[in-house]
């Protein structure tokens, strides 16, 4: 391993790495662990697999892009295995960090159209009571996905269509966010579904 170096753009994180040479090399393995605070011990997870090229005299390059991340300090290595199963890790580590969100935002659902669920991701600049509500397109509230209070950071809320009532048709529906933050701001955002069944 010639060279690990990271990047961080909004809540994805890039990483890079270069191999010299290779030899009987089977594949890298990223681990990644997060820490909150200063007295957490790190606690590495596997996030993704890339196989090597094997063999090589020539210098090869790999990527993987860690997408949608928390807001958080994120510590990356490489478990780097061989043919036979020995492995080692990479002597560096990377240490890259997502910033909280600054402003309330509530995102169109995906995938959509769908069946039988699909995600809602929103984001908090600030401690906040959330409602997530279901209307249909005349305006009558089919059912409320959340009202809860949340910390501030970035949200997914999965929901499927049987949480959304049990002779729901086919069609248009609209979910509606109301955060209200602890500073009394509030945010309102409207956004359309489509359900085919």
């Amino acid at each position: 391993l010639s060279s690990f170096n990271g990047d961080t753009k909004g809540r994805d994180i890039k990483l890079d790495w270069k191999t010299s040479s290779e030899t009987n090399f089977s594949r890298f393995e990223v681990e990644r662990a997060t820490v909150k605070n200063a007295t957490d011990t790190k606690s590495y997870k596997t996030v993704t697999t890339v196989k090597a090229a094997g063999f090589s005299n020539a210098a090869k390059d790999y990527s993987f892009t860690d997408k949608h991340l928390q807001s958080g300090q994120y510590t990356y290595r490489l478990k780097m295995i061989n043919n036979d199963g020995t492995f080692e890790y990479s002597n560096k580590e990377v240490v890259l960090s997502v910033k909280a969100p600054t402003t309330f935002d509530l995102a169109q659902n995906y995938p959509n159209p769908f069946n039988p669920s699909t995600t809602i991701e929103y984001q908090l600049p600030e401690d906040s009571h959330v409602v997530i509500e279901l209307y249909s397109v005349s305006g009558e509230r089919i059912a409320t996905l959340i009202d809860a209070q949340q910390e501030a950071d970035y949200h997914k809320l999965v929901v499927a269509s049987s949480q959304m009532g049990k002779n729901l048709a086919s069609g248009m529906y609209i979910y509606r966010l109301v955060a209200t933050g602890n500073s009394n701001q509030k945010f309102v955002s409207v956004k359309k579904m489509m359900l085919l069944k």
